[in-house]
């Protein structure tokens, strides 16, 4: 794709006079951009700032169908970008991440719009650009469409539409047909998970929408097991280049890799089950994301992985996590390079540090008991080169909710008790997901029955929360 960049000179007090060599190349520049936008590149737009001063970013787009994708670059890193759909419609914001270079895709409202963007850089510095008239027509003639994931070993399927869905649709070879509608909080997307199933087996998904575009697909997958194969990624960092290995259960198609969400490119595997291959790290701090897509066409997103090059200079702040578990809680520091320690405090309590271990210097976990009543735990984390995270968190002395589970007359009978309150309770029984949506204020205690499906093994999992706190059950049965 052809990019066309834009810079303005600063005006000045005197003026410049060109030179007859300066004024033919700029002449000949500007000929050359107008047959590039005539071949159907980007559309480039100018800005309504007044005071440039500092350097002006470029902004350049292009629709694609219901879609349109929005590219900006500048000399000075991006620190957001601030967007709204007329007048009257609601402000958005698209982080930059201090990247020179930021792309994204905005889905296009119905009928004749206005897109306004504002860019703000890590300098503080705002600029305004003149706003973008966006046509998208009223007839929906576009099908919906389908992506089947890798989720930790279950299928994730996912079908979008650009206006609204009606329904989503999958079945296993002969099994029956599994309907999903969209739901009154999403109508454009629906989200389904579900179990593979051993052997060679076909599935079928549709998607309608509510135009009545239909899309179709049908898989074959294989499994020897009763989860789908997960691929795992490992790197190495050699002076500013990167190794990459994957491995996988299954033959891969294609990896597909991008530096800090810019452009996306493809690595092809020629259907292996393990790859490398290597890769120029870009100067300063960058965020490697990867996925890989296996000859059935079912894609796998990677964990990012944060990579630095050789001569950059560290200044990412360490990341701080707390989780519930049984009643006590896992604090855990992580760095991109070399944490220095961790500590935690209960309020006017001990400075307790922790140093990471010789074998893991990236990361600190430490299990912390929780004392009965509300009090603020203090965390903080320092790396090696001296950049702090502080972290204060309020915590609420309790064990979370228990959930007792019992079987009578073909149905699961749930059990669910909180000393503080019960805030929300979901339940999965096979693939089928249900949050129960309708629970008594302040309620403590909430009993609610599962009926079973007839002639199978039924899979429950239940999780209750109270507030942040989460706790799970998972069960089966043959019914």
């Amino acid at each position: 794709m052809i990019q066309i960049l834009v810079t303005k000179d600063k005006k000045g007090i005197n003026k410049i006079i060109m030179k007859p060599v300066v004024k033919f190349f700029c002449v000949v520049s500007l000929i050359f951009a107008f047959i590039l936008l005539g071949e159907g590149s980007y559309n480039l737009y100018t800005s309504l700032s007044k005071d440039n001063s500092y350097p002006i970013p470029s902004l350049v787009h292009e629709k694609s169908g219901s879609d349109i994708e929005i590219r900006i670059s500048n000399e000075i890193g991006i620190s957001k970008v601030v967007y709204k759909w007329n007048d009257n419609g609601e402000q958005m914001e698209y982080k930059g991440g201090g990247r020179n270079i930021i792309s994204f895709e905005l889905a296009i409202p119905q009928g004749n719009n206005v897109l306004n963007i504002s860019v703000l850089d890590v300098e503080g510095n705002k600029t305004k650009f003149k706003g973008i008239p966006v046509e998208f027509s009223n007839e929906d003639t576009i099908k919906p469409r389908i992506s089947i994931e890798n989720n930790n070993g279950k299928l994730l399927i996912t079908a979008t539409d650009e206006t609204e869905l009606e329904y989503l649709t999958y079945q296993w070879e002969d099994g029956e047909v599994i309907k999903i509608n969209a739901s009154e909080e999403d109508k454009k997307t629906i989200k389904q998970e579900i179990n593979t199933q051993k052997g060679n087996k076909k599935l079928t998904m549709v998607a309608v929408d509510k135009a009545g575009n239909e899309n179709t697909q049908t898989k074959t997958i294989s499994n020897k097991n009763n989860s789908y194969p997960v691929p795992t990624l490992t790197t190495e960092v050699n002076g500013n280049k990167v190794k990459l290995k994957i491995s996988s259960g299954v033959e891969i198609d294609k990896v597909l890799y991008s530096w800090n969400d810019e452009e996306t490119k493809e690595y092809k595997a020629d259907n292996k089950m393990d790859v490398s291959f290597e890769l120029d790290i870009p100067e300063g701090n960058n965020t490697l994301n990867v996925s890989v897509v296996d000859v059935e066409g079912i894609s796998t997103n990677m964990d990012e992985v944060s990579i630095k090059s050789a001569d950059a200079e560290d200044t990412t702040k360490p990341k701080i996590s707390i989780e519930n578990a049984s009643g006590k809680l896992i604090i855990k520091a992580t760095d991109e390079t070399e944490l220095d320690y961790m500590t935690y405090k209960w309020e006017d309590g001990e400075e307790v540090k922790i140093q990471p271990k010789a074998e893991d210097k990236k990361s600190i976990t430490q299990e912390v008991s929780v004392e009965k009543g509300t009090k603020t735990l203090t965390i903080t984390a320092f790396d090696k080169s001296g950049n702090q995270e502080v972290v204060n968190k309020k915590i609420v002395g309790s064990n979370g909710a228990q959930i007792n589970v019992t079987y009578s007359d073909g149905k699961f009978i749930v059990k669910v008790t909180d000393e503080y309150k019960i805030t929300k309770i979901q339940y999965t029984l096979n693939d089928e997901e249900f949050t129960i949506n309708d629970l008594p204020q302040d309620a403590k205690e909430y009993e609610f029955t599962i009926p079973l499906e007839e002639g199978v093994t039924n899979y429950l999992k239940v999780n209750a929360y109270e507030n942040d706190l989460m706790t799970e059950y998972k069960g089966k049965k043959t019914y």
